[in-house]
This record gives C-alpha cells, sequence and structure tokens, in this order.
C-alpha cells in the first residue's frame, strides 16, 4: 500500500524547504487516511459465529458419524435480532459402511476437531459492507457430521 505519493501533487514550489514541508503535510494526510480507513476495516470485521455442542444430544439418538456430539455454531443479531438465517451445511451422504467409516475421521462426520468460533462470508456474514441484506440478522450454522442425506423442494 502506498502511504504517499511524492509527486507534483504535494508539492506546489521548487524550494526544497517548501518541498519537506509539503513532504510531511502529505505524509501527515496520507497517514490519518490509512489510519481511518484500518479502523473502519476493524470495525467492520464480521464477528465470529460461536460453537454450541449438544452434549446431551447423544440421548435421543443424535450422533455425529463417530459418536461425538453433533452442534451448531450462533451468532445473535445486531441489527435485527428477530429475524434469522439459518444454514445447513452440504456434504453429501455415506454411500455404504465404508464411506461413512472414512468420512467418521473428518469434520464432516465427527465434531472433535470443530474449531470454537467459525468466521463466515457471503450472504452469512454480519459485515455489512459485504453484506447489506442479512448483515444485522441472528445467525445459526449447522454443520454436517451425520452422514444423512435430505432432499425438498421449497
Amino acid at each position: 500500500m502506498t502511504i504517499c505519493y511524492v509527486s507534483d501533487l504535494c508539492f506546489t514550489s521548487n524550494s526544497p524547504a517548501y518541498k519537506m514541508t509539503s513532504l510531511w503535510r502529505c505524509l501527515e494526510r496520507n497517514l490519518l487516511c490509512v489510519l481511518l480507513i484500518t479502523t473502519f476495516l476493524n470495525s467492520t470485521r464480521a464477528v465470529d459465529l460461536t460453537l454450541v455442542l449438544l452434549q446431551d444430544a447423544a440421548e435421543k439418538g443424535a450422533v455425529c458419524l463417530d459418536g461425538s456430539p453433533p452442534g451448531y455454531y450462533f451468532r445473535n443479531g445486531s441489527a435485527e435480532p428477530n429475524k434469522w438465517i439459518i444454514h445447513m451445511q452440504g456434504g453429501g451422504y455415506c454411500v455404504d459402511e465404508e464411506d461413512c467409516v472414512k468420512r467418521s475421521h473428518t469434520n464432516l462426520g465427527s465434531s472433535k476437531k470443530w474449531k470454537e468460533t467459525l468466521y463466515l462470508e457471503g450472504f452469512l456474514s454480519d459485515n455489512c459492507v459485504e453484506n447489506p441484506h442479512f448483515c444485522g440478522w441472528s445467525t445459526v450454522f449447522i454443520p454436517y457430521c451425520d452422514g444423512a442425506f435430505f432432499a425438498g423442494n421449497v
């Protein structure tokens, strides 16, 4: 990133003293601009979703392929918390027992290696620059881990 252009844009005189003063003004002006942009980008950084594991789900027969507890990621909406986006991750289904055993050692068959937080982009982001329509909505992301298959027509 260029912080300051050392060009005629920063200078209006050919005197060395004026050039140095103008250079410092140019640097200050551009540094302020960089700081403002950095502050803006940090303030619009999306909030991660937090993992909620359903420890008692096994009692009801709901487990991942490896027997680990299923779960979901949640972020409370900032502007419109009563509006929801619920996204179920795709993953395909197990075609046979061997496929299910292989899958049980991955994030598509086990919750053991799921991260505590999840950063999402696109229509699941709460960054209003990136996602102006749904940025303030509450969001649930349900990871796939059971090998099941669902289909439907909305």
